[in-house]
């Protein structure tokens, strides 16, 4: 490896033409620059407070009602009630009981760091998602009558066909 002397600075007490002793000591190497954080930081600590707080948020509301208490039902229902009296069936007892878990396991994510944010956040937003619409549309689909079927379907039927197909189509060949 060969080195640049014209980059060398010499020393105060060494002429330009003097050789260099081995007993002299050399100068420190310059300091490095200062290091900018940037947006990388920013998108760490982003994601480490975003899973902190969504682990908190979760936590806290299991323990929250899920049902209100109405006219025609008197009984406020948690997280936590439904787990612990039976109020569904096992599996969807199963899926309350995540809730907290997940929240737990964002908290632990979050102070980790931010790759771990980044995945335990992906997969518990990504789970409890799909998780309370394959809830909500089963129950959904349980009380929904014929007529509204009906409807629903239509509608769809009639969307599809108010989209310009031709139009798409057209664009994508270009």
């Amino acid at each position: 490896m060969t080195v640049d002397h014209a980059d060398i600075e010499p020393s105060s007490t060494e002429t330009p033409d003097a050789p260099a002793d081995a007993d002299t000591p050399s100068a420190p190497p310059p300091s490095a620059p200062p290091v900018d954080d940037g947006p990388g930081a920013v998108d760490a600590a982003l994601r480490r407070g975003v899973a902190l707080v969504s682990g908190v948020a979760l936590i806290v509301g299991f323990f929250l009602p899920w049902r209100q208490a109405t006219a025609l039902d008197s009984v406020s229902v948690s997280g936590l009630d439904i787990v612990l009296k039976g109020l569904m069936e096992p599996s969807t007892r199963y899926a309350v009981l995540a809730v907290p878990l997940l929240g737990i396991t964002l908290l632990v994510a979050g102070y980790v760091g931010r790759r771990t944010a980044l995945f335990v956040g992906l997969l518990a937003g990504l789970t409890l998602i799909l998780v309370g619409a394959w809830q909500t549309l089963s129950y959904l689909a349980e009380s929904i009558g014929t007529g509204l079927w009906v409807v629903a379907g239509a509608s769809l039927l009639a969307l599809i066909g108010g989209i310009p197909w031709q139009r798409i189509v057209r664009g994508m060949r270009k």
